[in-house]
């Protein structure tokens, strides 16, 4: 079973709550366990979590598999990625293994095909 922490600053969940709750709903209907978890930007205590390009962050709390990040990406992609984000130039999401290692970074902003 993989666990995974999804951690959006306030803004970027409320401005997208629909899409997180979809996300959320995809990621539990196949089994994994998923905590939201929204803190303003200044509370986050993450390297880098300062920085307005990371408006989300993803926590894998256990020791996940190359398949499940593959699959954490596509569903970034697909629930969270365009839409409006103001207050943030060059929107990402980066993803956090169990040690705290980045695993990955994935744009927000991309045009769809």
């Amino acid at each position: 079973m993989v666990s995974l922490i999804i951690d959006p600053t306030v803004v970027e969940e409320s401005t997208h709550h629909d899409e997180y709750v979809a996300l959320v709903a995809e990621l539990e209907s196949e089994g994994w366990t998923v905590t939201m978890k929204s803190q303003p930007l200044e509370e986050r205590g993450v390297p880098g979590a300062d920085l307005p390009e990371n408006p989300v962050d993803f926590y894998f709390s256990t020791q996940g598999s190359e398949n499940a990040l593959k699959s954490l990406i596509a569903k970034i992609l697909h629930h969270l990625n365009g839409g409006s984000r103001p207050q943030t130039p060059s929107p990402q999401a980066v993803i956090y293994g169990p040690g705290g290692d980045v695993l990955a970074r994935v744009p927000l902003d991309q045009e769809q095909d």
